[in-house]
């Protein structure tokens, strides 16, 4: 008997069947894992005290490229910056290096994501139960779980209740059921879900509608009169239908002032009757932003960031995508949530990498110019060639150091034993080149280069010390 197989005995059915509710309800989350702890709601923006910048021409000398751009970057820009909330780490510098296999999926930063969906939220009220919920389906056993919303800062957690499975009837086109019945599968209580899954699906239920019922329209009814306003998300996973909503952006991290593009299309649906998108940041201050649908029928939004608000190291902002449309006959609602890292631009890289050969090691001196002190990381990937003559990856060197605003310089420390342990041999090439602000928490730039390592002086067979 496996390991695996004796853990498996040994856990009591009902707790599996508490674990499978929560992988699927896991896999239908469209981005993070507070996706259900924040209203689903789209809403118009409210009056913000946020002051939205005028776009103002930059002036930039002829000839002047990049450093100039890092220079001329303006004083209230750089309050602006200051005046982000930072995290309290080290002033040490610590290098780290590690060697790489040819998965280039281990080190690369930045790239496009893309997320798909087959679910949806809707937040209502517990007096809705009274009356009957509708939710929709185009494909049979779906499943559909029940929180309770809870503000952040809540004060009155005494009255937050759970609505129970055997409060519930489900009706359809093919007849009704009570979510006790035995055809509605990998049913729990919310006691059960809260005991397996800690806060994420605390005080939630679940059930899982009857196959026999089919797809369509359902009608939620509590069977118990609840007299009370308390708002609940109700999420209708969709499991088994094809029409999945997607949506990419190009890119992860995003500064303030660059544009933002985002795609979505809804596969196998007939008609979109409707779409509604929202930019919304940390703090849950919402921006309207505009889809436009392509001749390919493919929606794409292209915006740019304008923006000013202070974050927390780490937090993230998300465009947030609802569609409602029709497929064979039948109403499909699908939302998405996109999380990315819009940040200000703290520092960058800039003028000429060098490079100073010593005993043993190399020495890759970085650039940058930074706006706000903190706490900073090179990382640089260097690729060798192999016996195919290919160039793949070899060597992660990172060095983490506190700079201060201004002019300054990273150092990465190539060593010679690490280079020769993996297994490849010269031209070595520095090929990317990463800069990430620790003390806010953001991925700040990356850079595609060939820079060719001098090896002449670590027992490799080079070319001399020139850089090109």
């Amino acid at each position: 008997m496996s390991f695996l197989e004796m853990i498996y005995r040994r856990i009591p059915m009902n707790f599996i069947k508490i674990l499978l509710i929560t992988a699927v309800m896991m896999s239908s989350l469209s981005s993070t894992a507070n996706e259900f702890a924040s209203e689903p709601q789209f809403r118009e923006p409210e009056n913000l005290n946020i002051q939205l910048p005028t776009k103002q021409k930059r002036k930039t000398s002829p000839g002047i490229k990049r450093a100039a751009t890092a220079t001329n970057i303006k004083a209230n820009a750089r309050q602006s910056i200051n005046s982000d909330p930072t995290l309290a780490l080290s002033h040490k510098t610590v290098r780290f290096s590690r060697l790489l296999n040819d998965s280039a999926n281990s080190f690369q930063v930045n790239t496009p994501q893309t997320i798909s969906s087959r679910s949806y939220s809707v937040k209502i009220s517990a007096n809705d139960f009274n009356k009957g919920v509708e939710i929709y389906t185009s494909a049979p056993g779906a499943i559909v779980r029940i929180t309770p919303f809870v503000q952040k800062n809540a004060i009155q957690q005494k009255t937050i209740f759970a609505i129970e499975p055997e409060n519930l009837m489900v009706s359809g086109d093919k007849g009704s059921l009570a979510v006790t019945d035995n055809g509605m599968e990998l049913m729990s209580k919310s006691s059960a879900m809260s005991q397996a899954s800690n806060q994420m699906f605390k005080m939630s239920s679940a059930f899982k509608i009857a196959k026999d019922l089919g797809a369509g329209k359902f009608v939620l009814k509590s069977n118990k009169q609840f007299n009370a306003n308390n708002p609940f998300i109700v999420q209708v996973f969709d499991k088994n239908s094809h029409d999945i909503l997607t949506a990419s952006s190009n890119k992860f991290a995003y500064k303030l002032q660059d544009n933002l593009s985002v795609k979505a299309a809804l596969k196998s649906s007939q008609r979109i009757d409707k779409l509604k998108a929202q930019l919304v940041s940390p703090a849950g201050n919402s921006y309207p932003v505009t889809f436009v649908q392509s001749q390919k029928g493919e929606f794409r939004l292209n915006k740019q960031l304008n923006l000013s608000e202070n974050r927390k190291p780490g937090e993230l902002w998300e465009v947030q995508l609802r569609v409602d449309a029709m497929s064979n006959q039948k109403r499909v609602i699908r939302d998405i949530r996109i999380p990315m890292d819009i940040h200000r631009q703290s520092a960058l890289i800039t003028g000429k990498i060098s490079q100073l050969s010593m005993p043993g090691r190399t020495l890759i001196e970085v650039p940058v110019n930074v706006e706000a002190s903190g706490r900073y990381v090179i990382q640089g990937i260097i690729y060798g060639t192999d016996a195919s003559g290919n160039k793949v990856p070899a060597l992660d060197v990172q060095t983490a150091k506190w700079l201060n605003a201004g002019n300054e310089n990273i150092a990465l420390s190539v060593a010679k034993n690490k280079l020769l342990s993996s297994g490849l041999s010269a031209p070595f090439q520095l090929q990317q080149l990463t800069l990430k602000d620790q003390s806010r928490m953001s991925s700040l730039e990356r850079q595609s280069l060939k820079l060719k390592i001098n090896f002449k002086e670590m027992g490799f067979p080079g070319r001399g010390r020139e850089l090109k």
